[in-house]
């Protein structure tokens, strides 16, 4: 009988050594690429919209972000054939800061409105068209 506990508190010793490894691993190394601020992420909200920007950090249940830019749809030039209940929308990718209210390029977002967080490839249309537009 005391041989069965012995080898019972071995084993549930050995689970949680290896899930404090498994934690360590994971906040150490692998959430790391979230974190790093030299590379652009897309950050998916409960509500629909996605911002794309530099982490900056992460603070009190909130993430910081800079050089801000989210897609807004706008109507295309308007074909003289086509009805106007009809009128074609493109996709176009706008910085953070050209509203009317001109907030500045950084933006706070509490942690738990965000449902997931991805890195953008370099090959990523979205982050071709960001550097394109800091290079004007």
């Amino acid at each position: 009988m005391k041989k069965q506990i012995k080898v019972i508190f071995f084993a549930i010793v050995i689970l949680i050594v290896v899930a404090l490894v498994v934690g360590i691993v994971y906040f150490a190394f692998l959430r790391k690429d979230l974190r790093q601020s030299d590379s652009y992420k897309a950050i998916f909200l409960a509500n629909g919209q996605v911002y794309f920007g530099k982490m900056v950090k992460e603070k009190r249940g909130y993430i910081e972000l800079s050089n801000v830019y989210y897609i807004q749809m706008q109507a295309k030039a308007s074909d003289a054939g086509k009805e106007a209940t009809q009128q074609a929308t493109e996709p176009v990718l706008v910085k953070l800061g050209s509203e009317l209210h001109g907030p500045a390029d950084q933006m706070l977002i509490n942690r738990d409105q965000v449902l997931f967080i991805e890195v953008l490839k370099s090959d990523s249309k979205v982050l071709q068209a960001i550097e394109k537009e800091q290079s004007k």
